[in-house]
């Protein structure tokens, strides 16, 4: 009586179940490999990432734009100085005679610019109209001959002092009333002064009598 041997036969096309749990470790290992390689070989990192020697030029050029725009901006931004006034505009204050009544007449002058303008509005006044305000009818009371010895400003108040020509044939209490009104006149029409003192010879008292 013949026996059958039921072991699989060796030359059979079925493989072992291991083996094929190992192929698929193998592959998947494969493509592991595959995939690290692209990643190294892509350079590891975000593409977009900007280098460090991206980063480096960056910066240079940013410090080199910030200088330059300091420049430019200081260039722009750096005032450029006023020129200085060559002339100053002053009032001087004269007489006109209308009906038999004076008037105070204010005129205009441009002098050459110099500190002390008070001072030079004064000076003004002392020359006297010119040849066409006297032809506009135009005078003074202020006798020919005087001289500004000093003058200062204090809180508001002209200190003005004159020679003895101030008072020199000086008649009558309208002709004095003239003289004080044409220097007052002159002086305050600047803001800092609201007051005028005059004296003679440093004399605030007993002057200017008609």
């Amino acid at each position: 009586m013949n026996q059958h041997n039921t072991s699989p036969q060796s030359g059979s096309g079925e493989q072992p179940e291991g083996g094929s749990k190992n192929i698929v470790f193998i592959i998947i290992a494969l493509i592991g490999i595959v995939a690290i390689a692209l990643m190294f070989t892509a350079g590891g990192r975000d593409a977009d990432a900007p280098t460090d020697e991206e980063n480096d030029v960056t910066e240079e050029e940013v410090v080199e734009n910030d200088e330059n725009d300091t420049e430019e901006n200081g260039d722009a931004e750096a005032p450029t100085p006023a020129p200085e006034p060559t002339t100053e505009t002053i009032s001087a204050y004269f007489i006109r005679v209308v009906d038999g009544q004076e008037e105070f007449v204010r005129v205009t002058r441009t002098i050459p610019a110099v500190p002390g303008i008070a001072r030079a509005s004064v000076g003004q006044l002392l020359q006297g109209p010119t040849e066409s305000e006297v032809d506009e009818g135009l005078g003074t009371a202020i006798p020919a001959g005087v001289e500004l010895q000093d003058i200062r400003i204090e809180n508001g108040v002209a200190f003005v002092d004159f020679n003895q020509a101030l008072q020199e044939d000086v008649a009558g209490s309208a002709m004095v009333t003239a003289i004080r009104s044409q220097i007052e006149r002159t002086l305050t029409q600047f803001p800092t002064v609201s007051s005028v003192v005059i004296s003679i010879d440093g004399q605030t008292e007993d002057i200017l009598q008609p």
